[in-house]
């Protein structure tokens, strides 16, 4: 037959504490894991973010190379055309056309340039940007995107003053079924003159600003490299 006994004070409240340092032991090492396997996850995550930035930029400087390729030829041309009107007194009706035509095209070739950002705002709006350990790459990647910003703001007023000036000019003096122009006219008008000059030192600010994005680009680069090496 079953017989309760009472617990023996002097062994249970050594056993109490045992099983207590037990539990607190197993919470903590649970909690422990728990940080660790996170540390593990956002680890991955990083690497992941710096892969997928990589890759971005690589696509940013081919496009950017492109880009400069383009506004050299064109800052090249602009400057050959001013050239011609500064030293020409007298133009006949045939070369001043062409001229105009040329220089023209020039101006309404934007060569604009779009980055490939969406992982860098994915991070930003996600709240993930913080995944990133190294200080050294967030400044980086901060100082680019600043430059990029630039550069947009640069190509913003550049389509501004061809729409607000030199397309209206343009479309009232341009038949474009015969591809006819006022060339006489264009050639000393003193909108078409001034918009020269202001496309060739919008172009030769963003040629500039092109190259220093290049270079912020291929800084960065490094850093990812390194990053992801280790």
């Amino acid at each position: 037959m079953f017989k309760y006994k009472r617990p023996n004070a002097s062994k249970g409240i050594p056993g109490f504490l045992l099983d207590l340092c037990v539990l607190v032991l197993g919470i903590y090492m649970a909690l422990w894991m728990e940080n660790k396997v996170q540390t593990w996850k956002d680890a991955d995550r990083q690497d992941d973010y710096l892969y997928r930035l990589s890759v971005d930029l690589e696509t940013d400087q081919f496009l950017l190379e492109n880009t400069l390729k383009n506004l050299t030829e064109k800052l090249g041309k602009i400057e050959s055309g001013i050239g011609t009107i500064q030293s020409s007194k007298v133009m006949s009706p045939e070369n001043a056309d062409d001229l105009v035509m040329q220089l023209s095209m020039q101006v309404m070739n934007y060569y604009f340039f779009e980055p490939e950002d969406f992982t860098f705002m994915s991070m930003r709006e996600s709240g993930d940007f913080k995944l990133i350990k190294s200080e050294q790459i967030k400044v980086s990647l901060l100082k680019l995107h600043r430059k990029y910003d630039y550069l947009a703001m640069l190509q913003t007023n550049y389509k501004q003053g061809l729409d607000d000036e030199f397309i209206p000019m343009w479309v009232r003096n341009v038949d474009f079924m015969s591809e006819e122009t006022s060339a006489g006219e264009l050639i000393d008008n003193t909108l078409f003159r001034n918009m020269l000059i202001f496309v060739f030192n919008e172009t030769t600010i963003r040629v500039k600003t092109v190259e220093q994005v290049n270079t912020a680009i291929v800084e960065l680069q490094g850093l990812l490299e390194e990053e992801l090496a280790d």
